[in-house]
């Protein structure tokens, strides 16, 4: 197959321009490879070794390169969400999907025929995973390349050709070329994660490590519920890792938190307030952070289950040595699956586990592979706003709870491999109408006493919105009747994120006036919206969906133009009308705030998202979703107390769910006719209200 950018006109003026995300000496092969077929070249890395220094050095002096290597910024530019050229809807959600289509379609006979070696696992769930991953990498190359075009457009670099060295590009080359543009060309270097004999090593070791270990016998323990660490224990923010359980009913004795990723800073408090809840900690081996060293957990299949578990996987190395790029990348894929799973099945197994939370929504879905293969549910549910539906995140979970009929259409267009699918209104704390806290009340009247009198809250993102923030600031230091609360989403501003010096100054101006400030980072989007006459977001914001849901007035600045795109049939917020609840031009923005109160009444409807809207995201709007997700896990495990499977007792809890909450409230799993009359069926009760509310400290 030929290569991208073989078609390219010779007579095309600019450098063939190479960029690595990682320079190192496996990038050896890819650069000699582009100067036999394009001659001399430039170089410019996202971040280097010491030996991929002195290689670009050597390269330098042979006359390979055309001139010295250069470090440029890899920052997601090229994908920016305050600019209206921005490929950033392409990049990040069409382009991986028609890329993985694609893919799966022109090599159909090595996916149709893939071994995974565990029959208790669908094959369907299988295929859905190497999609995803199929997207996700996809989606990390195609950033990287736009992060480049964007680089060489500011620096006015014109070239002829650009070559992405980078480990994501593995699958770049198995499908016909100019799928990313005439202009592009594609190389991979040498990488552990594309390697069968990195992963043949890691399997051997992993099976000597646990070949020593005698098995453990699971204890008699009761059905449990396991929640990995990610958010802590504090009910005042916004998302905690007990949400479901508090007001549930559920004994702290059926509970288990994990800890399964080092960069949980407060581990010891945590471990603490749950020792005092009487729920049971467990760190995993390989992810304990800090202060749990004496609860670390380690894996003890026992030899028989050891030894067998790496034959499986060397069904897997057999089967994809003949098979080519795609079949060897789809193996390592798979292997990765079972060598993630197994640990998760260990400790699920050994803890009775039969349902399980965890943060991870995309990318390779071992936690699901794991439920499926050991008759446990995972549960599933956002704790954000997603505007569209994305291939590297599809969702796989056994049972998956959104807020709303928005957030379910958006699972449903992903694929069939969520079974139980509910919805149980925001999980966000507070997203209902509360009062404005009394510090914010006095920050307010500070604004006032320098003259402010409107007031506007700015809701960021992590993508790069420099723009953004530069359009906003300038009005408010130029009009003094404009106050500024900014909301940043990062620990850190942007301007200090990205060393960014002139929007740094533009900002210590706009405080200079007394007019413009920084709230609090771990401050809730709702009480920051409840300070502000208006909020505003860049793109279309999570915080401005929740701000909406308390009943303030919000509005959405979509810079990227979602409603005009391949992608407006998700563009329901635009069902409003234009220019009122999202925008996307920001001048027209600032003139419509001005004219609202310079005209008092001549504009009601600014930033009010009406209830049909509201009711697409949350059809409750009650703050209540904890207690739902809480009350069907009781359900799920009284049904399994009663002796039924996994599968029925999630049917049982659908129906009981139906039976309380509507029909509609799910939207599969529920069987025709299932639907009690009155509520809880005989044999199961609903959450037990004197212990919620002794739960809840009420």
């Amino acid at each position: 197959m030929s290569q991208p950018g073989n078609d390219i006109d010779p007579k095309k003026k600019g450098e063939v321009s190479v960029w690595i995300i990682n320079l190192s000496l496996f990038a050896l092969p890819p650069l000699i490879g582009t100067f036999l077929r394009h001659g001399r070249y430039t170089v410019r890395f996202g971040s280097a070794t010491r030996g991929g220094l002195i290689l670009a050095w050597l390269l330098r002096i042979a006359g390979i390169l055309a001139s010295r290597a250069q470090w440029a910024e890899f920052a997601n530019q090229g994908t920016r969400v305050d600019d209206s050229a921005s490929r950033h809807l392409e990049v990040r959600v069409e382009l991986p999907k028609e890329f993985a289509d694609r893919l799966f379609s022109e090599h159909r006979a090595i996916f149709e025929k893939q071994i995974y070696p565990d029959s208790r696992v669908q094959k369907e769930r299988v295929l859905a995973v190497l999609h995803n991953m199929a997207a996700t990498v996809t989606q990390q190359l195609l950033q990287n390349v736009e992060a480049a075009r964007y680089w060489q457009r500011a620096h006015q670099v014109p070239s002829r050709l650009l070559v992405m060295v980078s480990p994501a590009a593995v699958l770049a080359n198995s499908i016909e070329a100019g799928w990313a543009g005439e202009d592009i060309e594609f190389r991979c270097p040498w990488s552990w994660r594309s390697s069968l004999l990195f992963r043949f090593g890691r399997d051997i070791q992993a099976c000597l490590q646990r070949l020593p270990r005698p098995r453990r016998k699971p204890g008699l323990m009761p059905a449990s519920v396991a929640a990995a660490v990610t958010w802590g224990l504090n009910r005042s923010e916004r998302v905690d890792d007990l949400f479901w359980w508090w007001d549930s009913g559920i004994s702290p004795d059926r509970v288990i938190l994990f800890f399964d990723r080092r960069d949980i800073n407060d581990a010891g408090q945590i471990i603490d307030t749950a020792n005092q809840l009487g729920i049971q900690c467990v760190a995993l081996e390989g992810g304990a952070p800090p202060d749990t060293e004496n609860l670390v957990w380690r894996a003890a299949p026992g030899p028989v289950l050891a030894l067998d578990r790496f034959r499986s996987s060397l069904r897997v190395h057999a089967w994809a040595v003949p098979r080519g790029p795609v079949g060897r990348w789809a193996a390592c894929q798979m292997l990765d699956m079972l060598r993630n799973s197994q640990h998760i099945e260990d400790f699920i197994s050994e803890f009775n586990v039969r349902a399980l939370f965890h943060h991870q929504d995309g990318g390779l879905d071992h936690l699901s592979i794991a439920c499926e293969a050991t008759g446990t549910a995972r549960i599933g549910h956002h704790w954000s706003h997603y505007p569209w539906p994305a291939a590297y995140i599809a969702r796989m979970h056994q049972v998956y709870f959104a807020w709303g009929s928005h957030y379910a259409g958006m699972i449903q267009a992903e694929g069939p491999c969520v079974e139980h699918l509910l919805m149980s209104g925001c999980t966000i704390q507070g997203a209902r109408t509360g009062e404005v806290l009394p510090q914010l009340l006095e920050l307010r009247s500070s604004l006032s006493t320098q003259g402010a009198s409107r007031i506007l809250t700015l809701f960021d993102t992590s993508l790069p919105a420099e723009g953004f923030y530069e359009f906003f600031l300038q009005k408010v230091i130029e009009d003094t009747r404009w106050g500024l609360l900014i909301k940043r989403k990062n620990n850190l501003p942007l301007w200090e994120r990205r060393n960014l010096p002139e929007l740094k100054s533009l900002y210590e101006r706009g405080v200079a006036t007394g007019r413009v400030h920084m709230l609090e980072g771990r401050l809730s989007p709702i009480d920051a919206a409840a300070a502000a006459d208006f909020s505003v977001g860049v793109d279309i914001n999570s915080a401005i969906i929740v701000a909406a849901l308390a009943g303030h007035r919000a509005i959405h600045l979509d810079y990227v133009r979602l409603h005009a795109s391949h992608l407006s049939d998700w563009a329901h917020l635009y069902r409003a009308g234009p220019d009122r609840i999202v925008f996307d031009d920001p001048e027209k923005l600032w003139q419509r705030l001005n004219l609202y109160f310079d005209q008092p009444g001549s504009d009601p409807d600014l930033g009010v998202h009406d209830d049909a809207l509201l009711r697409d995201i949350d059809p409750f709007r009650d703050g209540q979703a904890g207690q739902r997700i809480g009350e069907y896990l009781w359900w799920y495990l009284e049904g399994l107390d009663n002796g039924t499977g996994r599968d029925q007792a999630l049917k049982q809890a659908n129906r009981l769910f139906a039976g309380k909450w509507g029909g509609g409230a799910v939207v599969r799993g529920l069987e025709e006719d299932s639907v009690p009359a009155n509520g809880a069926e005989s044999g199961f009760r609903q959450a037990d209200p004197e212990l919620a509310r002794a739960r809840s400290g009420q």
